[in-house]
């Protein structure tokens, strides 16, 4: 009887779920956004902290040279 009734439906049950609150739908898009946002500046402060770090060792031009311990 259920599969029946759940066949004839044109509407998603999710998508209903969705369109009945708006408010609260604004609000989570909001948050996943937000959230979003922050990955994305955490991966700037990394990406700069490394090209800070790494500025000095650029500046030097010479060739690594390694010596074994005697």
């Amino acid at each position: 009887m259920f599969l029946i009734i759940w066949r004839k439906r044109k509407i998603p049950l999710a998508w209903l779920l969705l369109t009945r609150q708006p408010v609260r739908l604004a609000i989570a898009l909001a948050g996943i956004s937000f959230a979003g946002i922050l990955m994305f500046m955490q991966l700037g402060f990394r990406d700069g902290l490394f090209d800070a770090s790494v500025t000095i060792h650029r500046l030097f031009e010479c060739k690594c040279n390694y010596s074994p311990p005697l």
